[in-house]
């Protein structure tokens, strides 16, 4: 049977005895040793250990994790943080170091045991792990030096995961895209040092079995494995604290829940329209393809990101609209004199309406989506069947400019309706 190296990181000596006395029943022919932290390097370099444990409830502590972690022979191996209580900030932050675990020293013995063989049983399975992601690395899956899965091969590998995660039912995993705000498209030599920047810090903030790959424009995807949405943004603080905030990231996020092709279409527009309207994060929680309209579906009644996300796209749409709709009443109420000019701009559409007698002209534009906007010109004669003539927008293509375009030509027909109704009326 293989022997077990545990090396106890503490300048407590008492501390050090009492987890000492807690890991001897891992096994017999275990060796344990108990180093102070000034030692630890030297010590830990001379041992092939099998698990390291540090004590301490300071932030100082996580320096030495950091120094343990860039050291070639010992990046590998297993990191448990041992606290006397919880701090949460402590334990983010321990992790952002390179922690696997952590425990706390009034647990059971039974149970922190029992974290232990977990760690070292999923330490063997990074190896495994770390020994296919040489073969992929020598294939072109996945990029040298980053361990990033590479824009050529990503969708492959996503298909198949995709597939899988739904053939298997497997729950709470969630599928991200993450997108630099570059106002150069990312082609400058500090944006592109920034890429390398942003893929290292999300990384490090990402679990062993997390996957992160090149995505759209610049962006990364992401798949996270059995993660909550209230922990997604705690996972996104890190990784903006890592990058110090030097520039803007904009997110999304759904659970995985159809394919790849689909998740990455819903994904993308939901980012353009994020950016446009200057939206940090959203997550989607539920979604479908419209065929009739090719639009995305975003349900999300009770998110909180939802109700800002849509609060957003309300102000954006009146920046827009407003001023569109009362020049075009002001510019038109003395050419068309014999006719009503009205308009209303609501949460769910917003009209612009003109009628003289049975003669009616309205353009009702909606958004079922807040990503993309539906246009109806309507022509309404009496009792006649109404003319309805539909057009799709993205939201990023909509503009004053074209608003302004459309109610001309809605003015336009109208104005054509209303001349050849005064000839026939003159006939008579």
């Amino acid at each position: 049977m293989k022997n077990n190296s545990i090396i106890i990181i503490s300048d407590n000596e008492k501390k050090g005895q009492e987890i000492s006395a807690k890991t001897k029943l891992l096994r017999a022919c275990d060796e344990i040793n108990i180093v102070k932290e000034s030692e630890s390097i030297s010590e830990l370099t001379q041992k092939k250990s099998s698990v390291i444990m540090v004590y301490n409830n300071s932030l100082s502590t996580l320096k030495k994790i950091k120094e343990l972690r860039e050291i070639e022979t010992l990046n590998k191996i297993p990191i448990i943080f041992i606290m006397d209580r919880y701090n949460e900030e402590i334990i983010l932050n321990a992790f952002d170091a390179g922690i696997d675990d952590f425990f706390f020293l009034n647990e059971s013995d039974s149970i922190i045991l029992m974290r232990i063989l977990f760690t070292m049983e999923k330490a063997e399975l990074y190896k495994r792990i770390a020994i296919n992601e040489e073969i992929l690395r020598a294939g072109g899956y996945i990029e040298k030096g980053s361990n990033i899965y590479s824009k050529e091969y990503a969708p492959t590998v996503l298909k198949n995961f995709f597939n899988n995660c739904i053939k298997d039912n497997i729950t709470d995993t969630v599928f991200m895209y993450i997108k630099p705000d570059w106002k150069r498209g990312g082609k400058t030599k500090a944006e592109k040092s920034e890429i390398k920047e942003l893929g290292e810090a999300i990384k490090r903030v990402l679990r062993g079995d997390d996957i992160i790959a090149y995505g759209k424009d610049d962006g990364y995807y992401i798949i996270l494995y059995n993660i909550k949405e209230n922990n997604i943004e705690k996972l996104i603080t890190r990784i903006k604290d890592r990058i110090r905030n030097k520039y803007k990231l904009y997110i999304n996020a759904a659970n995985i829940t159809t394919s790849f092709e689909e998740a990455e279409e819903i994904l993308s527009k939901s980012m353009k329209a994020q950016i446009k309207l200057g939206v940090d994060y959203n997550f989607i929680k539920a979604q479908a393809i419209k065929e009739n309209q090719k639009t995305i579906e975003v349900i999300d009644e009770n998110g909180k990101s939802f109700k800002e996300f849509k609060k957003e796209f309300y102000k954006n749409i009146e920046k827009i609209f407003a001023p569109v709709f009362y020049q075009a009443k002001t510019k038109n109420e003395e050419k068309f004199e014999n006719s009503k000019i009205e308009y209303e701009i609501k949460e769910d559409e917003s009209n612009f309406r003109i009628e003289e007698g049975e003669i009616k002209s309205e353009l009702k534009i909606t958004y079922p989506t807040y990503m993309n906007l539906i246009m109806d010109i309507i022509e309404k004669e009496g009792k006649k069947k109404p003319i309805i003539r539909r057009r799709t927008y993205e939201f990023e293509d909509i503009s004053e400019e074209k608003i302004s375009e459309i109610i001309d030509e809605m003015l336009s027909e109208y104005t054509n309706r209303i001349s050849l109704n005064n000839m026939l009326n003159k006939k008579e």
